[in-house]
């Protein structure tokens, strides 16, 4: 398996700006309590992630984009 990217991590409501993690820190993420997005999709597993990030277009990105939408924003309040 390639090497995986770093991951670039937004939460809103929350940081402003973007936090960089090591991508086995993804294992961490509130995958079953939140929705989270990579690149525009949304993942809903640590799996999910590393197929993602394992395919040919992602394969020589340093980082991946990650947007984690807590519940409450995502149901409207």
């Amino acid at each position: 398996m390639p090497k995986l990217p770093k991951l670039k991590v937004k939460t809103i409501p929350g940081f402003p700006d973007w936090e960089v993690h090591d991508f086995e820190q993804a294992k961490d993420f509130p995958f079953t309590n939140d929705s989270i997005f990579v690149e525009g999709y949304k993942v809903n597993s640590y799996e999910e992630l590393v197929q993602l990030a394992a395919r040919e277009s992602y394969r020589d990105h340093e980082f991946l984009e990650v947007m984690i939408l807590y519940r409450g924003v995502v149901e409207g309040g």
